[in-house]
């Protein structure tokens, strides 16, 4: 009994074909919209969840009143402007 692990067509390239029959498939269309939506649920909930404990730790206003006070004490400083 004799088994071939390799065709026996000389090997050929190829090129983009894979890439074009894949593209061609409505099911791949389908996978990559499942995955991009399956992405954004897990995304959101992790999104709105570390925002939140980001807020509770340190308030974005606090934040943003001290980086525009650092951004007017460079601004005030003589020879830089």
């Amino acid at each position: 009994m004799q088994f071939r692990l390799v065709p026996p067509l000389p090997p050929g390239f190829v090129g983009l074909d894979n890439y074009a029959a894949a593209l061609s498939q409505p099911r791949f269309w389908q996978s990559v919209g499942f995955t991009f939506l399956l992405a954004g649920l897990q995304s959101l909930p992790r999104g709105v969840y570390e925002a939140a404990a980001l807020e509770k730790c340190q308030p974005v206003a606090a934040v943003s009143r001290h980086h525009l006070s650092d951004a007017r004490r460079i601004h005030q400083r003589p020879g830089l402007g």
